[in-house]
């Protein structure tokens, strides 16, 4: 089969396969194979990107075994969401073994190759900085990761955010500054809030509670509680259930001259101090570990923007 006719007849299975047409993977997979080789039309190996992507997420074995074998293939014409996509399964061992050190040097091929759509890079930047604060397929370098974290965070991807936040937090744990900046902590907290991160409005409702320098401030963290625990974060829930309870309390003692104001305020810095969150999702959450860069056939190009 010559390479034109290995393309045509790529074209036509691509095309079917995107318009809803259902095969079994590995009855076509050969012919894909052939046509990811011939052709030189970047849609096409879009769109069979697309096809692997979804079949990757299948619960039979042997497709999730014709993904790989795709995203290999699509990684070797230069498609970067393949790359990524073989990455995320090499650490996940979708469809073959699991190879942690490939997979970290793939996501930093991503991260200093050219021409890698902004949001895929942020996205390995942010996959990177995992392997480093994990030591999965690097050395742990807490360096590194806070460094590709806060790139992942300015690209926009809203866990490095939260992560960024929680190193310039106060909270305990190897990865911490090494004085908390309660500035820094309250921006990127604040990014991954606005996009819906509700332990980062939990941390940054706390936060801005805790070291409010104005009314306006202590307000805005109340209602960045407020918001998380109407989303159902237990943190935010239980904290404000002590606050009314604690402050329906010390209004009868103040009512009877019981209690001093300086020591309620003491009581509730305690208070958001033992309710502040403490994770880092970017690492153990394995919610944060799926491949968030796949899709579907229909939504493959709003992932490639």
């Amino acid at each position: 089969m010559g390479a034109s006719d290995a393309e045509n007849r790529f074209r036509v299975l691509v095309v079917a396969l995107h318009s809803g047409a259902t095969m079994p993977p590995d009855s076509i997979e050969e012919q894909m194979l052939r046509g990811i080789h011939a052709t030189h039309d970047t849609n096409l190996l879009e769109l069979a990107c697309a096809y692997a992507s979804e079949i990757i997420q299948s619960r039979n074995t042997s497709d999730k075994a014709v993904a790989r074998r795709l995203f290999e293939a699509l990684s070797a014409r230069g498609n970067h969401l393949a790359m990524f996509n073989l990455a995320i399964s090499l650490v996940q061992g979708d469809g073959g073994h699991m190879d942690i050190k490939r997979s970290a040097d793939l996501f930093e091929k991503l991260v200093f190759a050219d021409d890698v759509p902004d949001a895929l890079r942020a996205e390995a930047r942010n996959s990177l900085a995992q392997c480093y604060h994990s030591a999965r397929g690097r050395l742990r370098d807490m360096d590194k990761a806070l460094l590709f974290w806060e790139q992942a965070a300015d690209g926009g991807v809203v866990e490095a955010a939260f992560n960024v936040g929680i190193f310039y937090d106060e909270l305990p744990g190897v990865f911490k500054a090494s004085s908390p900046d309660f500035a820094k902590a309250s921006k990127y907290y604040r990014k991954a809030a606005k996009a819906g991160h509700v332990h980062a409005a939990t941390n940054l409702g706390l936060l801005l509670y805790k070291h409010h320098e104005h009314e306006e401030s202590a307000l805005e963290g109340m209602q960045w509680l407020e918001f998380a625990a109407g989303k159902g974060d237990w943190s935010a829930q239980e904290f404000l259930r002590h606050m009314k309870n604690q402050a329906d309390l010390f209004l009868r003692d103040l009512d009877a001259g019981r209690i001093d104001p300086i020591r309620l305020r003491s009581i509730q810095q305690d208070l958001v101090k033992s309710f502040r969150t403490r994770e880092v999702t970017g690492v153990a959450n394995k919610e944060s570990a799926k491949p968030r860069a796949r899709g579907s056939l229909a939504n493959r190009s709003a992932k490639n923007k």
